[in-house]
């Protein structure tokens, strides 16, 4: 086997008596002789030698060495030869965990000593004061992993060379050569003629593991020369190269990255490796020239299945007149992301309806406002793995939704005077209908979905336009759709009308008219087969008109318009059951005195802060009208009739043209010997006078 010699670049000794002192400028060292007095051996504790060796020619430096022989010489002066005539010292050799610096080092500052890595050896004579070599020799295939550590620190940091001597056959003085004498100490490294090189171990993904492609990936691995423990180098090896290589799983062909200098890593960009069984390796290449390659590493880029679940809206109930927010979980034990989703949602549970795809990986979709209709409402998601593989559609998460209805759809049923419409909605618990003239039908309940004009319209072009409130108090939109109007006239009618304390009106006309409506002031107040009406709850100027209409359709004839004053002579109270009016001419005063009262619905309330109160204004009114009256006790029935009044619906009216209708509620009565009298007041109540066409 070949061998190479590297000779000591450097040596020292400590002294445990001189712990400061260096004695790197000797040449040679006596020991257990001042001021080496203390007793050598193979622990930091005793005086010893420290040796450091310079690197090889370069063409051993990375040479696999098998063998290290360490050489001291030592000429012992003093000590007894064993009976078998020889005598011999015993030797230590200990790698240093730190790089030795011979110009610095004390007993105090020497470098650590790997004591589980030391070796033994010995130097024998038969006569004194004769030079030896004392021997230690590492021979790598007797030693451990510990032992192979400590050669090579030994190597690239120094060694402490340690000696026992005395007793029979063992020196009790002996002299030790340094670096700077003529007998330099020496390794003798035997080697094979190849280079250590570096090999990969530790990977990372490991072989098996799932690889995310969609994002970048780091490998990693760690490095180590090649020998084992039967063999080293003398310089350390490191890695100052590499190449990331991969391929589809038994491809013949692969992709490599380089890597420069130590670094032990490659980061692979996302969306490079296709979705599959790969294999990856790496070819290191040492400071020696050498270069390994790696056993292949096999890894999957095959995304698993995920799972979705719902998360929000649940079991809860949402305003869908704005934006939602749907989300959900994307499940998936590979911890990639969601690449999409699909989303659909029912009103029943059981039929699905598509509501969004999300692309990318937002667990969350916005719904539109007015997406939804009111009520109960179901969603469920499915999302995608890395690969594009959807999961099984999730449970089904039910909500309830509060919107407005959708706008009803409005159908033209007649265009007569008294059109008729009805319209289309799921939603409605009451509707309000207006037309382009004014009139609005104000809030309907219920669930019927047409209408009939309750007044004779014009002749013209209208408006109609409908909306639908649902059960939560929601409104739709406004529908609107053109209503044209046209009717055929009748016959004429010619109307008379005559006024006193009320209103009487006679007619006449060829026509065959079913009915009549008798019309004040525009507004229909009665109906009538017959050619005649009194109206008695009329007062002041009043316009009267009649319209005959037909049964079977929506055709009429209008009379001429008359105007009439309406005011009585004295104080009259009309029964509105009967009809029959009671005049009250007479009072106890000469100078009789009607008294009308007004008021207006205001109140006021303090509030916080405010000195004074604040009015809340109503729309609500009252008016009373109050008489006096009286009688002789001649006209007894007159008076009775009055008293009759109590508790009944009456009108009373005044040559002012003042007038009340309401209940009479009570009457006060005083008596003397000439006449009766009385004093009452008639509250004005509400009352509809605007009749319905349809009875």
């Amino acid at each position: 086997m070949a061998t190479f010699t590297v000779p000591a670049s450097g040596s020292t000794a400590v002294a445990k008596n001189y712990p400061n002192t260096n004695f790197s400028d000797l040449t040679q060292y006596k020991l257990f002789v001042e001021p080496f007095t203390n007793h050598s051996g193979t622990f930091g504790g005793w005086d010893n030698i420290l040796l450091k060796f310079g690197e090889p020619a370069a063409a051993y430096k990375y040479k696999r060495i098998t063998k290290v022989k360490l050489v001291v010489y030592a000429m012992p002066t003093k000590g007894t030869l064993g009976s078998w005539g020889a005598a011999y010292i015993s030797a230590y050799a200990l790698g240093l965990k730190e790089p030795l610096d011979v110009s610095t080092a004390t007993y105090a500052t020497q470098p650590q000593q790997l004591k589980d890595g030391s070796t033994s050896g010995s130097a024998s004579w038969n006569e004194l004061n004769k030079v030896v070599q004392a021997q230690v020799t590492f021979t790598m295939s007797q030693y451990n992993a510990a032992e192979k550590n400590g050669l090579e620190h030994g190597l690239r940091n120094g060694f402490l060379f340690a000696f026992i001597t005395g007793g029979e056959g063992h020196a009790s003085e002996a002299i030790f050569y340094g670096a700077k004498s003529s007998y330099k100490p020496f390794l003798e490294c035997e080697y094979s003629n190849d280079n250590v090189g570096i090999k990969a171990e530790n990977f990372a993904p490991s072989s098996g593991a799932f690889v995310n492609r969609t994002q970048k990936n780091t490998f990693t691995w760690d490095t180590t020369d090649d020998t084992d423990l039967t063999q080293t180098c003398f310089a350390e090896i490191k890695q100052t190269s590499a190449v990331f290589e991969w391929r589809v799983k038994n491809a013949s062909t692969s992709k490599t990255i380089s890597v420069s200098g130590a670094t032990t890593s490659c980061t692979v960009p996302a969306n490079t490796f296709p979705s599959g069984t790969l294999e990856w390796r790496v070819k290191v290449t040492a400071n020696s020239g050498t270069t390994t390659t790696s056993a292949w590493q096999e890894i999957t880029t095959t995304d698993v299945t995920p799972t979705a679940k719902p998360v929000s809206p649940s079991g809860i109930v949402i305003d869908a007149t704005i934006a939602n927010r749907l989300s959900w979980k994307h499940i998936i034990s590979t911890g990639t992301p969601q690449s999409k989703a699909d989303l659909q949602w029912s009103a029943d549970g059981t039929t699905w309806n598509t509501l969004a795809t999300v692309t990318g990986e937002n667990q969350y979709y916005d719904v539109p406002a007015n997406k939804f209709t009111s009520g109960t409402k179901y969603w469920r998601v499915r999302t995608y793995n890395t690969d594009g593989t959807p999961s099984e559609w999730s449970d089904k998460a039910e909500f309830i939704a509060i919107n407005a209805p959708s706008a009803p759809s409005i159908v033209i049923q007649s265009t007569g005077p008294r059109p008729r419409i009805t319209w289309q909605t799921t939603e409605q618990e009451a509707y309000q209908l207006t037309l382009s003239n004014g009139y609005a039908s104000g809030t309907v309940y219920g669930t019927e979905k047409a209408w009939r004009s309750p007044v004779y319209l014009a002749d013209g072009s209208y408006t109609v336009r409908v909306r639908v409130q649902n059960k939560y108090g929601m409104w739709s939109e406004w529908s609107a759709a053109a209503l044209p109007v046209s009717h055929t006239e009748g016959e004429a009618i010619t109307l008379s009308a005559s006024a006193s304390h009320e209103a009487a009106l006679t007619w006449q006309t060829a026509g065959s008219y079913d009915f009549y409506l008798i019309e004040r002031d525009g507004v229909a107040i009665a109906r009538t087969t017959q050619k005649q009406y009194v109206d008695h709850t009329s007062i002041g100027s009043v316009t009267y008109r009649v319209r005959g209409c037909y049964a079977d359709s929506d055709n009429y004839g209008v009379s001429n318009s008359d105007t009439v004053e309406v005011l009585p002579e004295t104080n009259m109270i009309c029964d509105l059951e009967t009809g029959v009016w009671l005049e009250m001419r007479l009072s106890e005063t000469q100078l009789r005195t009607n008294r009308t009262s007004f008021s207006a619905g205001v109140s006021t309330v303090h509030l916080a802060g405010l000195a004074y109160p604040v009015e809340e204004r109503s729309e609500q009114r009252d008016r009373a009208l109050s008489v006096a009256c009286a009688w002789p006790h001649a006209q007894r029935a007159a008076a009775l009739a009055l008293e009759a009044l109590v508790g009944r619906l009456v009108c009373l009216k005044d040559r002012y043209g003042n007038m009340a209708i309401g209940s009479l509620p009570s009457l006060e009565s005083n008596c003397d010997e000439f006449m009766r009298r009385y004093s009452f007041t008639i509250s004005h109540t509400n009352r509809e006078e605007a009749i319905t066409l349809d009875p």
